[in-house]
């Protein structure tokens, strides 16, 4: 999971606290890496994978991007769409 966000971007920092906890309740199953878009060249990555705005979510499975979402969302909704395009059930 790639959280492609910016430091003046508002909804980037409320969605933050629901990655964690929708990442932590998979219990290791899910990864979760955060790209600052405007440091060094994520710039040019955020075009690469055609974000548009943030926050932008990309769910990837071997290096493929299998979904994405954008704006903020509350963690149990994070957690069913990643059980819904990773296959992968929640670990409670």
């Amino acid at each position: 999971l790639v959280d492609f966000w910016a430091g003046w971007c508002t909804p980037c920092h409320a969605l933050a606290p629901h990655l964690y906890q929708a990442v932590e309740s998979f219990a290791g199953a899910i990864g979760l890496a955060q790209l600052e878009v405007d440091e060094d060249e994520n710039m040019k990555l955020a075009g690469h994978y055609r974000v548009r705005g943030f926050p932008t979510v990309i769910l990837f499975s071997k290096g493929e991007p299998l979904a994405h979402f954008t704006s903020n969302h509350p963690a149990r909704w994070i957690e069913q769409w990643i059980e819904e395009h990773a296959g992968v059930a929640l670990r409670e």
